[in-house]
């Protein structure tokens, strides 16, 4: 049986994620099969890190607070609530595509893209095709032009 990865320590400062501290400890109740609602709370307990402003925070909180596991996470929400994404707009994803060129003599190179050694063509044309469709433009002939205007001669 593989070892469940212990949550890092959470201090509640402005370079970590809350919500990714909070999905890493509901990992490790759930993969570690714990049910019991006393259990999760001290170990919620035990991934803040002594001394920070968690800590403090952690200190401060009422019985009825901790009680269950439920009231630990509304209470920790409420006072680190989710980072808002600023999600990509389709014309951002537009200009992205317009942007994106490969050079001539990039083509037939080898690449590591994620560990993975391929062809930088090759993936110029995932990146590109992703592109299309998060542009939303998959259907319509408006880019083509100006997309393969960017192409290399030899493509």
């Amino acid at each position: 049986m593989a070892t469940t990865p212990t949550p890092s320590l959470f201090s509640g400062n402005d370079n970590e994620n809350p919500q990714n501290f909070l999905r890493e400890v509901e990992r490790y109740i759930h993969t570690s099969r714990i049910t019991d609602e006393t259990t999760k709370v001290i170990l919620f307990s035990m991934f803040i890190s002594a001394g920070s402003q968690a800590d403090i925070w952690w200190d401060s909180l009422t019985a009825a607070q901790t009680a269950s596991w439920a009231d630990v996470k509304t209470v920790f929400q409420a006072h680190w609530p989710a980072i808002v994404v600023a999600a990509k707009s389709k014309l951002d994803y537009q200009k992205e595509l317009l942007m994106l060129r490969l050079k001539e003599e990039d083509v037939g190179e080898r690449i590591t893209v994620a560990g993975v050694s391929t062809w930088s063509h090759l993936h110029y044309h995932g990146r590109l095709q992703k592109l299309v469709q998060d542009a939303g433009v998959m259907g319509a002939p408006v880019f083509i032009h100006q997309v393969h205007e960017a192409l290399p001669r030899i493509i």
